[in-house]
């Protein structure tokens, strides 16, 4: 080595002992590299993109199953709150129609007025403690008078269940 190198200075490449490249060489062998490196970019970028795309997807299958979750869970709020302000089951609110407290609560009122309209104990049963009957059968239907024979009946409904 020279005193140059050894200062920092580099000294001038030697040429190599051989066959010196042609300038035709030379632009071939950088050509087959960068083709060869545009390839391989390629591919990467294409296993990129489907992984890319594969995520998308994942992500918006995840946003659909987020959506549905809120909206099942904004409407069991409503048929909470629409449960206690017309004091129906929450139960039976939720079997109403509307995704919304407004539509729930019409529907809720809806239902509410016409269950009003039927009798709230079942069939068959009563309504209290059995009252024994202080008339019979055969001293009602002796009535004449159909208003007073009802009466008497709705007054006696014990000689009737039995």
């Amino acid at each position: 080595m020279s005193e140059e190198n050894t200062q920092g200075q580099q000294a001038e490449p030697e040429q190599p002992k051989g066959k010196m490249w042609t300038d035709e060489e030379h632009d071939a062998y950088v050509k087959a590299r960068i083709d060869k490196q545009a390839k391989r970019y390629a591919e990467d970028k294409a296993a990129l993109d489907a992984r890319i795309a594969e995520l998308e997807a994942a992500n918006k299958e995840a946003a659909d199953k987020l959506a549905g979750y809120e909206a099942k869970a904004a409407r069991d709020a409503a048929v909470a709150q629409v449960a206690s302000e017309t004091g129906l089951p929450a139960a039976v609110v939720a079997n109403l129609k509307g995704d919304d407290a407004e539509a729930l609560k019409s529907a809720a009122e809806a239902v509410k007025a016409s269950v009003s309209l039927y009798p709230t104990t079942p069939q068959g049963a009563t309504a209290g403690p059995v009252r024994t009957p202080s008339m019979t059968r055969s001293e009602i239907a002796e009535i004449r008078d159909p208003r007073k024979r009802i009466a008497a009946i709705e007054a006696n409904l014990g000689a009737y269940t039995n």
